[in-house]
């Protein structure tokens, strides 16, 4: 069968679950940590997966592939998320071809962040591409889709105003911290130091200058580290638990697989202000309806930037353009890629035929020759609109020592 550009992307797929269908207690249901997307990586490549990306952060889990069973990339995630596949059928989404990759486009647009223009996801997206090529699978077509979402991305944050004003879930937290009543000089405890950790540490120092604050992770050195660049204390991961009473706000930042904070800790052991900002929770349920309103999750937080978020939703247009005029080049990339494959069949037909026939001498005059036989041939295809077709009458006529009729161009 011959292959065409509406077979390669007929068989690329996403499947995933995010802000957009469903809350942050779902989604956590199918997030996954590092540990486990380098199992679900391994496990696809040991299924016969060429290409598959996992993107997991707080809004999304998302698995793209390119793939003739969509159904296999559900068993994955729920495999090593832990996740029910009812639920992901559910409050999930599967989107097949240009649905697909326009999709992955908006969301390394910051399209479909939850925080919109929100840039923090170009850099898990990186992430995330990196552990796939470390994985080798990041086959040919999808190292070009990858490489138009990145490039869509960068022309959306250079020509448009899409990424004004301060958003971001750091930002979001302190500012939620910041809005209540006598917070600006909070005793602040900071859980995880990772690189979200260390934003929310920057965002407290522009935020609210005037607080006290207080590092730790489970690696002790890199919680010193980055107490000492940022002028916060620091304290053992062992001992903050018994150290809450003493701080007016806690900020968790751990992507922890059962909640820091379970459901049996006394509710007057705990900071005036609880801020989580992990998926999964850090705060068991039970513990998040005693809060009540001295609790915030990610879903809180994104709530409270509507005004710069509706100066971002007014470049939504530009951006949709932006990523459509990319979908279209990547539609043109995938015509000629698939001609690709026949002409260089057609190639080694010919070196075969003509080692055969003992006709080229040298290796340079084979190689001549069938660089200018594939050359016309590709231009016969690509006047003619037909891809593929032509392929098998040029053979037919070069065997036969016929010239080949190409169009005009």
């Amino acid at each position: 069968m011959q292959l065409t550009a509406a077979h390669i992307s007929d068989r690329f797929w996403l499947v995933g679950i995010s802000h957009h269908t469903a809350d942050a207690a779902c989604r956590g249901q199918f997030a996954l940590a590092q540990g486990a997307t380098h199992a679900l990586l391994a496990a696809g490549r040991a299924r016969g997966f060429v290409s598959l990306l996992v993107l997991s952060t707080c809004n999304r889990t998302e698995l793209y592939a390119f793939t003739d069973e969509p159904a296999e990339l559900v068993a994955l995630l729920c495999q090593y998320s832990g996740g029910a596949a009812a639920t992901l059928r559910q409050q999930g989404y599967a989107l097949q071809g240009a649905a697909a990759w326009r999709h992955l486009f908006g969301v390394a647009s910051g399209l479909h962040s939850q925080l919109l223009g929100d840039y923090d996801i170009q850099a898990q997206l990186r992430s995330a591409v990196a552990l796939s090529r470390q994985h080798g699978l990041v086959g040919p077509v999808m190292d070009r889709v990858l490489h138009h979402a990145a490039q869509a991305a960068k022309q959306v944050r250079s020509s448009t105003g899409f990424s004004s004003g301060t958003v971001s879930m750091a930002y979001a937290a302190v500012a939620w911290l910041q809005a209540q009543p006598g917070a600006a000089r909070a005793r602040v405890l900071l859980v995880g130091a990772g690189k979200f950790g260390s934003r929310l540490l920057q965002a407290l120092r522009r935020q609210l200058p005037q607080a006290t604050i207080t590092v730790t992770n489970r690696t002790l050195p890199k919680a010193v580290q980055l107490a000492q660049q940022n002028g916060a204390d620091c304290i053992p991961f062992d001992q903050w638990p018994a150290w809450l009473p003493h701080y007016d706000a806690v900020l968790l930042a751990t992507s922890a697989d059962a909640p820091l904070l379970p459901c049996d800790v006394p509710i007057d052991h705990l900071p005036r202000w609880v801020i989580d900002a992990g998926v999964p929770a850090n705060v068991a349920p039970a513990l998040q309806a005693s809060l009540g309103s001295r609790y915030a999750d990610v879903d809180v937080l994104a709530a409270t930037l509507q005004h710069t978020l509706s100066l971002r939703q007014q470049q939504v247009p530009v951006v949709q353009q932006i990523i459509a005029q990319y979908d279209e080049s990547l539609q043109q990339w995938l015509q000629q890629y698939a001609l690709l494959r026949p002409v260089k069949q057609f190639s080694r037909q010919l070196r075969q035929w003509q080692r055969q026939s003992g006709e080229l001498e040298t290796d340079h005059h084979d190689t001549e020759a069938i660089a200018a036989a594939a050359g016309q041939l590709a231009v016969a295809l690509k006047s003619s609109h037909q891809p593929g077709c032509e392929v098998l009458l040029a053979w037919q006529s070069f065997l036969r020592h016929t010239p080949v009729a190409l169009p005009a161009v």
